[in-house]
């Protein structure tokens, strides 16, 4: 009765955490379970993340241990940088296979996001996303003349871009260190590739940007390794992840793999993607207290 009206308005921030210690362990030593239960989760509402203090009394943390105390989920914002490179499933030429040496460059991209992070035990997460992505590579062709001439030698290459919408779901496990939480994890993804463009360049002449969209599939599906640490800030964390996304399908439409010879000089492999990502992420977290 001392004690709730301070409680409600009065008391600094310090001084209300310590009121409620006092009110759990007088409903303990009185027998009132029940109380004590519920002015612990009314105490972890204004102090979701409180931790264990060493001079806490010992029937307190035998008290608060038997409450679920991680955040129910956390949503967050994500952004970084890609590395792209085709991976080639089966090779095309337009020329003599002979005389013909393909070769592929890894391009930069970028990529930004949105996911929704839930524990589903205390070590063990799934994660949801939704991303827009940017990826570019280079296909090159060195193809050398059968004859006597002064440049025998015919050298075709083509910058793609692509821009994808991407839904990825991955669950992993953290380990728990001193200061931050290290994490792996592995999932899978499924895109849908909205804009594809290529600058073709012969004999190092750069030519004029051209659409591809009609040349490339719909869908992307890829799986995903990976892993990162995680920093504790109040109401969240900040994130460094890395991940490996390796592309299943192939997304060259075959109908149209020849159109390009008279515009870019380029004959289209059947490929999908490797790609390398690294990104910085903030995440908010959201609790709800309750017995485990």
């Amino acid at each position: 009765q001392l004690l709730q009206p301070c409680i409600e308005s009065g008391f600094t921030r310090a001084q209300r955490n310590e009121a409620y210690k006092i009110l759990i362990l007088a409903y303990l030593f009185d027998g009132d379970q029940y109380n004590a239960e519920n002015t612990m989760i009314d105490f972890l509402k204004k102090n979701p993340e409180y931790e264990i203090m060493p001079n806490d009394p010992v029937e307190f943390i035998s008290l608060f241990e038997t409450f679920r105390t991680l955040s129910v989920f956390s949503f967050g914002l994500r952004f970084g940088a890609n590395a792209t490179n085709p991976r080639i499933i089966e090779p095309y030429v337009q020329g003599d296979d002979n005389h013909t040496e393909t070769r592929n460059i890894t391009g930069a991209g970028y990529h930004a996001g949105l996911s929704v992070n839930r524990y589903i035990t205390r070590k063990m997460f799934l994660n949801l996303g939704i991303n827009f992505i940017h990826n570019s590579s280079k296909f090159t062709e060195e193809q050398t003349l059968p004859v006597d001439v002064e440049d025998p030698v015919i050298l075709t290459s083509l910058k793609e871009s692509l821009d994808r919408y991407e839904i990825p779901l991955s669950l992993g496990y953290e380990f728990e260190h001193r200061n931050f939480n290290s994490y792996l994890r592995a999932g899978a993804s499924v895109s849908k590739i909205i804009r594809v463009t290529g600058t073709p360049e012969q004999e190092k002449v750069m030519l004029a940007e051209e659409d591809m969209t009609d040349s490339r599939e719909d869908i992307l599906y890829m799986w995903h390794v990976g892993g990162g640490v995680k920093y504790k800030i109040p109401r969240g964390f900040l994130v460094f992840d890395i991940r490996f996304h390796y592309g299943l399908n192939n997304i060259v439409n075959p109908e149209t793999r020849y159109n390009n010879i008279k515009l870019f000089g380029h004959v289209d492999d059947d490929f999908s993607l490797y790609s390398f990502s690294f990104s910085l992420g903030y995440y908010f977290s959201f609790y709800q207290p309750s017995k485990r």
